[in-house]
């Protein structure tokens, strides 16, 4: 009650500080959620990055073994994509591997058919 009849001058020093607050929470939640995608894009990148290293050194290797997956960030919405990946992977992989198997006994002792991917193959195409 005393603010409703108080003095001009206090009145307006408390609006100025209550509209200089709500500004600055206006510029600070969007700063703060900036903030939080760009950390979520530095987790998925670096989860990708090693992902891809993890494919082609498995690939170069002559894909021996289970495939490569991507290691799950902790982060909910990074950790979606990374197992829609993951899943993507298993689904393909075996496909590819049958390709291979079934073009190696096409094989004959002039071909020298190594895979339908091979190291070297992705070494002159990538780098």
């Amino acid at each position: 009650m005393a603010f409703v009849t108080g003095r001009k001058g206090r009145r307006l020093l408390f609006l100025s500080i209550i509209s200089t607050l709500g500004a600055l929470l206006l510029f600070a939640i969007p700063a703060v959620g900036r903030f939080r995608v760009q950390e979520q894009n530095r987790h998925f990148a670096s989860a990708i990055q090693q992902f891809g290293k993890d494919a082609r050194s498995y690939v170069e290797d002559g894909a021996i073994g289970t495939p490569p997956t991507a290691k799950l960030t902790g982060d909910p919405n990074v950790d979606v994509v990374l197992r829609c990946l993951n899943d993507l992977v298993k689904t393909v992989w075996p496909i590819f591997a049958e390709m291979n198997k079934e073009l190696g006994a096409l094989e004959t002792p002039d071909d020298a058919f190594k895979g339908a991917f091979t190291p070297e193959q992705l070494r002159s195409k990538y780098k």
